[in-house]
């Protein structure tokens, strides 16, 4: 199985990479299956990254995410702040063959929700989620 997830915002903060590394890394500061790297790949791209396994998050405000945006609004007229996203989180992940990682994915999702108004859409579901 592989993991991907879109957080649809409005909000700069949920997009500030930095923010959310510092996040992440305090939450797994105590797990004893903590990842082995939380850092950028690229200034858009942060890693998380154990010895087999890898989750991306690209933050991506191209001109194309607010289209895409109204896109999926359409079949969530029940939240019309949607058509308004013009900015991303991108989580995907490796194949994840036994779902060792299921709880880190939603151990991420949890921590991206905690950082402002967010969406969080599966494209393979077709599931929003609200912060």
């Amino acid at each position: 199985m592989y993991y991907a997830i879109l957080g649809l915002t409005d909000d700069d903060r949920v997009t500030d990479l930095l923010v959310l590394q510092e996040k992440l890394r305090s939450r797994y500061q105590q797990d004893k299956f903590a990842p082995n790297l939380i850092d950028f790949f690229s200034e858009k791209q942060l890693i998380v990254k154990w010895s087999d396994f890898q989750f991306t998050i690209y933050k991506n405000t191209e001109s194309y995410v607010l289209k895409e945006s109204q896109d999926i609004a359409i079949n969530f007229s029940q939240y019309p702040k949607i058509a308004k996203c013009a900015r991303r989180l991108e989580v995907s992940s490796d194949k994840d063959r036994q779902m060792e990682y299921f709880n880190d994915y939603i151990f991420i999702q949890e921590t991206i929700k905690h950082l402002g108004r967010v969406f969080l859409y599966e494209p393979q579901t077709l599931q929003l989620y609200r912060s």
